[in-house]
């Protein structure tokens, strides 16, 4: 090949490469276009399914629910797919009275009593519920969320901010700030407030459609608890909703479940008194480890409401050592023995009870109970007890 042909050559293969390299740029340009249309169509796709979404979920609570994305205890995951039973069951009773509050109507319950062990997730179920209130107004909604001190009254809050960061298309409908969660559409007249009732006046005068009392099992002052409750019942349109772990017997708190339970008219109750299925063996048997009594143990983990007696002592060897296995029936050797004798001569019943006194053990015991009701008939039709029995068998 000659000089001028090689240089002919060489300048093609420049020329080609060049036009290589154009070519390699246009396709490079290509996908890089290709991948931001791509991008921007499923901004799109998800602006419209998440405007779809919300379009159901205004009318439909349950459906609310079940799409959000929820941080579980395996990571993000949608709530359909990990939702527990006794969530589904809770949702369910709540939904109807929520869409009556929403539109102003008559509830067709105004009272839920709201039960669960220790990580059962009350409190991010109540938060749902508060942002489904918030972000699908129709009209003026006022609600109130209240525990008995800063921290407990800030949980709800908490688990509200969480549901946001999982679901920042609903950063469009809400806002959180300072301790109010409210409407953007209505913020002056759609509002969640929550706050520490220290006094009983802080509960004065507030008329909320929905009232929250959380940790109730935590709370010391229940002259306020009793004034929230009692501003509840002006509202007619609205509901309360009381949510606790178990606590114990004999307090103020359990009065109030005797009330929830026993009026079911009323009251729509929801117990859960088992572990929750997210929770691990491995943090179960820590958690019992933590407790060698166990009663703490019982109350958040079993659901059981415990005497509070302090925790030196299990509480069933306490029943043991006072529950005898039946009456006295015989003199025991170093007790004496008192009686007491309540005598009702007509209509009331005659009581006798006998206690065992041992100075040298300092012991006491209650040996014998027992009860008789009136059985002799007299001429005006009333019944009277059998004097001349009393006489001959007990007092004579």
């Amino acid at each position: 090949m000659t000089g001028p042909d090689k240089t002919t050559t060489k300048a093609m293969r420049v020329i080609q490469n060049r036009e290589k390299e154009k070519e390699r740029d246009r396709n490079r340009k290509r996908v890089k276009n290709d991948e931001e249309k791509r991008k921007k169509e499923a901004a799109l796709n998800e602006i419209e399914v998440n405007d779809m979404f919300a379009r159901t979920a205004y009318h439909d609570f349950l459906c609310f629910t079940r799409g959000l994305i929820i941080p579980s205890a395996t990571g993000p995951q949608r709530f359909v797919t990990c939702m527990a039973g006794f969530q589904k069951e809770t949702f369910a009773a709540l939904a109807p009275s929520l869409l009556a509050v929403r539109d102003g109507t008559l509830p067709p319950i105004r009272r839920y009593w709201i039960e669960r062990t220790k990580k059962a997730g009350k409190d991010s179920d109540l938060a749902i519920i508060i942002i489904w209130l918030m972000a699908f107004p129709k009209r003026p909604t006022k609600c109130q969320i209240c525990a008995s001190n800063s921290k407990q009254a800030r949980i709800i809050e908490d688990r509200a901010v969480e549901i946001l960061f999982h679901n920042p298309w609903l950063s469009d409908y809400i806002e959180i700030v300072q301790s109010v969660i409210r409407s953007k559409k209505m913020p002056r007249e759609v509002w969640t407030r929550i706050e520490a009732t220290g006094t009983a006046g802080q509960a004065q005068g507030q008329t909320p459609d929905l009232l929250i009392l959380n940790e109730l099992v935590h709370v010391d002052r229940w002259d306020v608890m009793q004034a929230h409750m009692n501003n509840a019942a002006g509202v007619r349109q609205g509901i309360v909703i009381i949510s606790t772990n178990a606590g114990i017997r004999g307090s103020p708190a359990e009065v109030w479940r005797s009330e929830a339970t026993s009026k079911e008219s009323r009251w729509s109750s929801h117990i859960w008194s088992n572990l929750a299925p997210w929770i691990s063996e491995e943090d179960i048997e820590e958690a019992r480890r933590q407790d060698p009594v166990g009663a703490e143990f019982a109350r958040l983990w079993q659901g059981r409401w415990i005497s509070g007696i302090g925790n030196a002592v299990d509480e069933a060897a306490l029943n043991k050592a006072f529950r005898l296995k039946g009456p006295t029936l015989e003199k025991e050797s170093g007790w004496t023995y008192l009686a007491g004798l309540d005598l009702g001569v007509s209509h009331d019943h005659s009581g006798l009870v006998i206690l065992g006194i041992n100075r040298t053990e300092q012991r006491m015991k209650v040996a014998l109970i027992k009860a008789w009701e009136p059985s002799i008939p007299t001429e005006g039709g009333k019944l009277e007890v059998d004097l001349d029995w009393w006489r001959g068998n007990v007092i004579g």
